[in-house]
């Protein structure tokens, strides 16, 4: 990739917690480069343009981690053939040409096993097979939610398995008192459900008082009040539902489960009425 790309490759992370936004990186880079004199311009608009003359004779490499949207995509992108960037998102991105989209299904409970036991240690993941088996289950084929699962237990060489599994599925006083931190999982879930509208975090909260993972678009009217096809749209586009086929002339749609999880504990909490 040096040889390739010799005038720069950066690694951004945009959307998480404590990440970039799309006007800090364009300043950050042609600072860090020297691509320009003198002061910067304040918009994101400006800087964009200012980025795609500074490169446009260079060969930069971008990997951008967490996109979250189409137009912040747009601004970063430097708009000659001589540059490449790669990007990661949440949810599913308009394109544009010269853009080439892969989709990157969720991970099966071998993949995801395959992955946990290899960062944790194959031994210790055997030690405490059902355990392991319900972080997977909790994980719903998120990698990344394996990942940060995984690094939490290696930050924590002496936790059992068990206990990060139940600490998370149970919400009691003591759990909550022994934990008393943010279950890692349950960051990448919550980044998830944030970035929905409230009709959608609303019919989620109506959903998970139904039981199983299924709902009809039948079932999401009554639930939306006619509104389901908002709340699907929303919910295929940040890739935590996924289309049913099973013989029904009516769409069944499958509702990430850690996703549901993190819902109906947040309403089970004490102290919150509803997930914030």
């Amino acid at each position: 990739m040096r040889d390739r790309y010799p005038d720069g490759q950066w690694y951004v992370q945009l959307s998480n917690a404590g990440g970039a936004t799309a006007a800090s990186v364009l300043a950050d880079a042609l600072r860090s480069t020297r691509m320009v004199d003198g002061e910067l311009p304040s918009g994101a608009v400006a800087l964009s343009a200012m980025w795609r003359d500074a490169v446009a004779d260079k060969h930069v490499l971008l990997v951008l981690d967490d996109v979250l949207s189409m137009p912040e995509l747009d601004l970063l992108l430097p708009g000659t053939a001589s540059c490449a960037v790669i990007a990661t998102s949440r949810r599913r991105l308009a394109t544009s040409p010269g853009i080439l989209q892969l989709r990157v299904e969720p991970m099966t409970d071998v993949e995801a096993a395959d992955l946990l036991a290899g960062i944790i240690g194959r031994q210790r993941f055997r030690e405490q097979p059902d355990a392991s088996q319900r972080l997977i289950t909790l994980c719903g084929g998120n990698p990344m939610a394996v990942r940060e699962t995984a690094a939490y237990l290696m930050t924590h060489r002496q936790l059992p398995v068990r206990y990060l599994a139940d600490g998370l599925t149970d919400n009691s006083d003591r759990t909550a008192g022994l934990l008393g931190w943010e279950i890692p999982f349950q960051r990448v879930v919550r980044l998830s459900y944030e970035m929905l509208t409230p009709l959608t975090q609303n019919t989620l909260r109506r959903i998970v008082t139904r039981p199983g993972m299924r709902v009809t678009v039948t079932t999401l009217a009554k639930l939306t009040g006619g509104q389901a096809h908002l709340v699907v749209e929303d919910l295929i586009a940040a890739n935590l539902a996924s289309v049913v086929i099973n013989g029904s002339d009516e769409p069944n749609y499958l509702v990430n489960a850690a996703l549901l999880d993190y819902v109906r504990v947040q309403l089970a909490a004490p102290e919150s009425a509803s997930p914030s």
